[in-house]
């Protein structure tokens, strides 16, 4: 729809007000969020990976006041961290499993 919007009416759309669609951005942020997923009680019940995700795609979008830096941070921080975590993992597995050849 908003392709379409886009391109096939660009001439209406040109004429809208960047305010406008700056309002209507923040709205549907306001909307769409879960804001009591960031209460301090509900934060400490996530698994921490993800809470870290978040505080890095936070920090990295507030920091530098440019979403796409933050969303970049935030995707290389949801590859990092999983892959620590389960290489992690297998070592302690790797070191906790008993020899088979004995």
């Amino acid at each position: 729809m908003l392709l379409l919007l886009v391109t096939a009416l660009s001439q209406v759309m040109a004429k809208i007000p960047m305010a406008v669609l700056a309002g209507v951005m923040v709205i549907v942020a306001v909307k769409t969020f879960s804001w009591h997923s960031i209460r301090p009680g509900e934060l400490a019940r996530n698994p921490w990976p993800e809470t870290l995700v978040m505080l890095v795609t936070v920090a990295a979008t507030v920091g530098t006041s440019n979403l796409a830096i933050g969303v970049l941070a935030g995707i290389v921080a949801m590859a990092i961290i999983p892959r620590r975590l389960r290489a992690k993992a297998q070592a302690t597995l790797e070191t906790a499993s008993p020899d088979p050849e004995k």
